[in-house]
């Protein structure tokens, strides 16, 4: 066969067929590129269709529109991170373990997805910022719990305490990304303010 036969028999081949499962995941695939490369706001059907490499309509065999897509790519970016905090924390207990690796996880998810990461957490689009609010009152409520339980803070303090030390996650990813100092020094400065911080607070109740 000549070259310029075989060229045109590869073009004419079908596309590998997909799995659903697989298929769905190629599109929250190219959903996150478009995310990190251009923002939520220019995700469409369409486009991620286009990213993809299929006929435009079939996306919607899998999501109904957008802001499913959108949110499934949500979900499935977060179920990462929690995986990998859990797998930090291993079978270790207390707050000091859980704060330290979840800070790790998060700082280390913001390495491979720091974009896509900030656009779908902290963006406009109403259904994302639904799901994002819920997932930090989520955090806030776990840590809250672990808070109560290690240093027997009162309910509303412990919640307190837990929301400050999530919202200062936000001074550690911003310290990793300027690269200020290693990675793991900025998770043991972290935690160390974190539970030490947390302490010095049970000064203010002492009958718990």
């Amino acid at each position: 066969m000549s070259k310029a036969k075989a060229e045109t028999a590869e073009k004419a081949a079908p596309a590998k067929r997909l799995s659903g499962e697989a298929r769905a995941a190629s599109f929250l695939e190219a959903a996150a590129d478009i995310v990190s490369d251009e923002g939520v706001h220019a995700v469409t059907m369409e486009g991620v269709a286009a990213r993809a490499g299929v006929n435009k309509r079939l996306p919607y065999r899998y999501f109904d529109n957008k802001d499913e897509l959108l949110i499934a790519l949500f979900d499935r970016v977060m179920k990462d991170l929690r995986k990998r905090a859990i797998a930090e924390i291993g079978d270790r207990d207390g707050l000091e373990a859980r704060i330290a690796g979840s800070v790790r996880a998060w700082l280390e998810t913001y390495d491979e997805k720091g974009p896509l990461i900030d656009r779908l957490m902290y963006g406009d689009e109403a259904p994302l910022q639904e799901k994002a609010n819920a997932l930090k009152q989520y955090w806030a409520d776990d840590w809250a719990v672990i808070t109560n339980k290690s240093l027997g803070l009162p309910e509303n303090a412990a919640r307190t305490v837990a929301h400050i030390m999530l919202s200062a996650t936000l001074g550690a990813v911003a310290a990793h990304r300027r690269r200020l100092l290693p990675l793991e020094e900025i998770v043991r400065i972290y935690t160390m303010v974190a539970t030490e911080g947390a302490a010095t607070v049970t000064k203010l109740y002492p009958d718990g």
